[in-house]
């Protein structure tokens, strides 16, 4: 014979406090969580970026290579990014150096085009540690953020998660 069992769910607004904490709890538990939004940004402007030394919500160790040209990246920073973006001030500090090293005229000698093909090796080497350092702090903040209470609460509410009145998750 059947046995019907009836429970009440409740939305998070709907908790207590204590049993609001004990859902945040559940969701930073749960596995369901992105990617930093960062990293996709990168290869959008041609950065493959590569991260495994972390704990927690800190990146301590990020590589990383162009997957287009140094220019072009900087390129589209600068029409993407904000100018207050971190990434975008290294990508105009980029542009700014590279158009003061001028052209590499084929008409030079093979010892001024290897000293200018130098330089612009430098000043790209440059940008890409710029630009490995702007993601890596990017990519802590968003990490905090995806760890924080305000997330949690704000994925539970955009999810429309139920749970029991103590704040058990109940998958129904």
């Amino acid at each position: 014979m059947p046995v019907q069992k009836t429970i009440t769910l409740y939305t998070y607004d709907e908790l207590s406090d204590k049993a609001k904490e004990r859902a945040r709890q559940w969701f930073s538990a749960a596995d369901v969580h992105e990617a930093p939004p960062s990293i996709e940004d990168a290869a959008q402007a041609g950065l493959k970026l590569d991260y495994g030394a972390f704990d927690g919500v800190q990146v301590h160790a990020i590589g990383g290579h162009f997957t287009t040209s140094a220019p072009q990246c900087a390129e589209y920073i600068v029409a993407n990014h904000g100018e207050e973006c971190d990434t975008y001030k290294s990508a105009k500090s980029y542009l700014a150096k590279l158009e003061g090293l001028g052209e590499a005229s084929d008409d030079a000698e093979d010892e001024a085009r290897e000293a200018w093909n130098e330089k612009k090796e430098v000043l790209d080497n440059d940008f890409l540690g710029a630009l490995l350092s702007n993601y890596q702090e990017m990519i802590s903040e968003e990490l905090r953020h995806l760890e924080s209470d305000e997330h949690a609460e704000e994925s539970i509410l955009a999810n429309e998660y139920t749970f029991r009145e103590n704040g058990e998750r109940e998958d129904i």
